[in-house]
């Protein structure tokens, strides 16, 4: 492979809240397209990866009540349905999916420079092929924003998503991934970051598991209040159980930003 083909992910939402009293109830419509760039070999062929192309649609509903002013235990659950774009994979495995997520948390704020909200809960994916077996697992989601000066934020975040796959016999990975980053505003218009990331791919159906870790440098320059021009380096690294499959990558991006 020469390269590293390109993931895009697209997505929209549109969802109405109501509130009685302290409860607030929220139902949200999900939206979601994902593409992959084909991959060219090395000996001058083209991996098909765009074959794997898929549409995403779900509807997600919470339920919040206020205790305090900063403090709202919810629940909250989503269920989803995936369909690509070739219904069976190259290996012959019909990958279409349903999902169902669901957690029970808080969100919180601790003084006015700490918010944040923390949640546990349990995912599952069943599949149109009764060959994969269900992808299921606990999950942790937490974000907590410390806002240390009003020119410098920090922000830690756990999020807990079932991936897809196209190796054999594999239904997917729960995916774990952990990030602490750092934002730093030197000018009105001049933003410096920094990012740490973990994350953990644990496949079902198959004996697979990666560790990825990776640290990113990035600054942003506000051309306009929508458009900031980006640059960043991202220095990446990739354990794996499958002999050959680890990797090391240094990653440079320049480009545009579009913000509301």
């Amino acid at each position: 492979m020469t390269g590293r083909p390109i993931i895009m992910t697209y997505g929209a939402s549109a969802g109405a809240t109501h509130t009685t009293g302290r409860l607030e109830t929220t139902a949200t419509a999900l939206v979601d397209s994902t593409e992959f760039e084909d991959g060219r070999l090395g000996g001058g062929g083209i991996a098909r990866f765009s074959r794997d192309n898929y549409n995403a649609i779900g509807l997600r509903g919470r339920a919040a009540y206020e205790l305090t002013p900063g403090i709202r235990p919810f629940v909250e659950a989503t269920v989803d349905s995936r369909h690509r774009d070739n219904p069976v994979d190259g290996a012959g495995f019909s990958r279409n999916s349903t999902g169902l997520a669901a957690r029970v948390g808080s969100t919180f704020e601790l003084t006015r420079t700490l918010t944040g909200e923390i949640s546990v809960g349990y995912l599952t994916r069943s599949y149109a092929d009764a060959r994969l077996q269900d992808l299921r697992g606990a999950s942790v989601d937490a974000a907590l924003i410390w806002s240390a000066s009003p020119l410098t934020t920090v922000t830690l975040r756990a999020v807990t998503t079932a991936n897809e796959t196209t190796i054999p016999n594999a239904s997917g990975a729960i995916s774990r991934r952990g990030t602490v980053e750092i934002n730093h505003a030197l000018l009105r218009n001049f933003s410096i970051g920094a990012v740490g990331l973990w994350q953990n791919n644990s496949y079902q159906g198959i004996s697979l598991n990666e560790d990825l870790m990776s640290g990113t440098l990035r600054a942003d320059y506000n051309l306009t209040r929508t458009v900031v021009v980006r640059g960043s380096f991202t220095h990446e690294r990739l354990k794996s159980s499958l002999a050959g499959a680890d990797y090391t990558a240094n990653v440079f991006l320049l480009g545009l930003r579009l913000q509301r």
